[in-house]
C-alpha cells in the first residue's frame, strides 16, 4: 500500500537531524576514548609518564562515561531508526482501514492501534537515550577537563 510523503517527510527531516546529532556525540566519544588509549600506550612505553594516567580517577571515569554515551547514542540511533519504520506501518495500516472502510471516522483498527502505541514506545525510547547520551557526554567533558586541570596544577 502506497503512503503519502507528505504524511512522513517532515518526521523523516526531524529524526534524521537527532540521528545526525547523536552520530557527533558517538563520534567525539570514541575519538576521547581512543585518545586517552594512546596515552595509556605512551606510559606504557615510558613509565616516566605514569603521574599523567594515575594522578586522578577523573581520567578514566571520563573514559567510561564517554564508554557509556557511545552506548547511548548507538541505542538512540536504533530506536529512533525502528521508530521511522514503525511509523510507515502505522500509516499503511491506516490507509488500508480508510480504503476498505472497515472502521468509523477516526477509529483505528486494532492493528493499526497496536502499531502506534509501538511507535510512540520506540519515540520514547529513542528520546530517552538521546537524553542519557547527552548527559553522559556533558558529564565525562567536565571530568576530563577536572582531569586536565588537576595535571596541571599538580604537576611541579
Amino acid at each position: 500500500m502506497k503512503v503519502d510523503e507528505s504524511a512522513y517527510k517532515a518526521d523523516f527531516e526531524i529524526s534524521q537531524r537527532y540521528i545526525n546529532f547523536s552520530a557527533e556525540l558517538l563520534r567525539i566519544s570514541l575519538l576521547a576514548i581512543g585518545a586517552y588509549l594512546t596515552l595509556v600506550l605512551a606510559v606504557l612505553k615510558s613509565p616516566a609518564n605514569v603521574g599523567i594516567v594515575t594522578q586522578s580517577l577523573l581520567f578514566p571515569f571520563s573514559i567510561a562515561l564517554f564508554g557509556v554515551c557511545s552506548g547511548a547514542a548507538l541505542a538512540q540511533r536504533y530506536f529512533a531508526t525502528d521508530s521511522l519504520s514503525c511509523q510507515i506501518r502505522f500509516l499503511r495500516l491506516l490507509n488500508a482501514t480508510q480504503t476498505t472502510g472497515g472502521n468509523t471516522p477516526g477509529a483505528l483498527s486494532p492493528a493499526a492501534d497496536a502499531e502506534k502505541k509501538v511507535w510512540i514506545r520506540q519515540l520514547k525510547r529513542a528520546g530517552g537515550w538521546l537524553i542519557v547520551a547527552e548527559v553522559c557526554f556533558l558529564a565525562a567533558v567536565l571530568c576530563l577537563t577536572g582531569a586536565i586541570l588537576i595535571f596541571l596544577y599538580k604537576t611541579p
